[in-house]
């Protein structure tokens, strides 16, 4: 075993005990399935995807096989434009002669 000839000071040892918990920033590759950032040889956290399978199951991730989900977003979607068109005439009249007669008073 090697004798030290000189005592290393604790900065210098702290120093050098230090050097193995450096990890540059790791390598991210593109997830096939969702085209996300992930670490490789890891399952992808946004879909749950490893070697073309999937293994876990992200409970916000968007299920990209589910029809049913795709469909039945699309109806809420036009639902909500349903309820906006179906304002009636009367009461769009009503605001625009509020709005005019607001204008009139501050002038």
């Amino acid at each position: 075993m090697g004798v030290q000839k000189n005592k290393q000071s604790k900065a210098r040892t702290r120093s050098r005990r230090s050097q193995w918990r450096k990890i540059d920033s790791l390598p991210l590759v593109e997830c096939p399935q969702c085209r996300e950032l992930r670490v490789p040889h890891r399952m992808c956290a946004a879909c749950g995807f490893y070697k073309k399978s999937v293994v876990g199951q992200n409970v916000n991730a968007p299920v990209a096989d589910n029809k049913e989900v795709e469909v039945a977003e699309e109806k809420e979607v036009k639902k909500e434009k349903q309820v906006k068109e179906e304002k009636p005439a009367k009461e769009e009249a009503k605001e625009v002669e509020e709005v005019k007669g607001e204008i009139k008073e501050e002038k």
